[in-house]
């Protein structure tokens, strides 16, 4: 079964309510929404996605949003224009826009640009880096003696 994506030609500013490298949203036509989540052609509505420039080849990520745009065109803050190398003035650019993958998501927060998102991602990563190497040396202590 195909999977969501589309590749937008235009690109809208969002609002100041929905800017803020916290909130990372971007918005796209409803149409391009499911609310139940079944229909796998279709976003989910705050589902990750991968937003690739296709004339810089730089990526982000993003969660999804309904709003009322033009069928091709998306909306997102300046922190994600940034991001792709586009100009605050620039309306038509070639976004790919597809779901993102677990690391994706991970690879993204480890990076992020807010302390609190990194240093709790990394710590996180951290514990759970540990607490395997401690699995796994109590399994090699058990077999060994």
């Amino acid at each position: 079964m195909n999977k969501a994506g589309f590749t937008a030609n235009q690109v809208a500013t969002l609002s100041d309510r929905d800017s803020g490298i916290d909130k990372a949203i971007i918005r796209m036509n409803t149409s391009r929404i499911d609310a139940s989540g079944k229909n796998r052609k279709k976003f989910r509505r705050r589902q990750p996605v991968s937003v690739t420039n296709l004339d810089t080849g730089l990526t982000t990520m993003a969660y999804v949003m309904g709003g009322q745009l033009a069928r091709d065109e998306v909306a997102i803050d300046y922190d994600c224009r940034h991001a792709l190398g586009l100009k605050f003035k620039d309306r038509s650019c070639q976004l790919m826009i597809k779901p993102a993958g677990k690391f994706m998501v991970i690879k993204h927060y480890i990076t992020h640009a807010d302390l609190g998102y990194r240093l709790s991602m990394q710590l996180g990563l951290l514990g759970a880096s540990l607490g395997a190497y401690g699995v796994a040396k109590d399994i090699v202590a058990w077999m060994i003696g």
